[in-house]
């Protein structure tokens, strides 16, 4: 009778370590939009101006643009996620295609 194991090692660390960088990234940039717009808001001295705008749409700016890069950061890691599963299922199927063959010859 053959030994049927079942044997996967999780592959695409690296594609998840590399989602969960950029996921950080991201959340810097958002973390400076918001310090960019409170210090905006601080420094506003009786009417609320141009620069002031200029000020607030920029930390804006800042927030969609790090809002954007943690969901690729999340996208990155959900894709590698999906890979890793799929090619767990493989692995798993190719084991239990061998333990089916293994049976077969047992009984013949």
């Amino acid at each position: 009778m053959a030994d049927v194991t079942y044997r996967y090692k999780p592959t695409f660390r690296t594609a998840q370590g590399v989602g969960s960088f950029i996921s950080f990234v991201g959340w810097l940039g958002i973390a400076g939009a918001g310090i960019v717009m409170l210090a905006t808001v601080s420094n506003v001295r009786g009417s609320f101006g141009l620069d002031d705008l200029m000020g607030l749409m920029s930390g804006v700016g800042l927030a969609m643009g790090g809002i954007l890069t943690v969901a690729a950061g999340q996208l990155t890691r959900a894709m590698a996620a999906a890979a890793d599963s799929e090619a767990e299922t493989l692995a798993l199927t190719q084991t239990l295609h061998h333990a089916e063959n293994s049976y077969q010859e047992m009984r013949l």
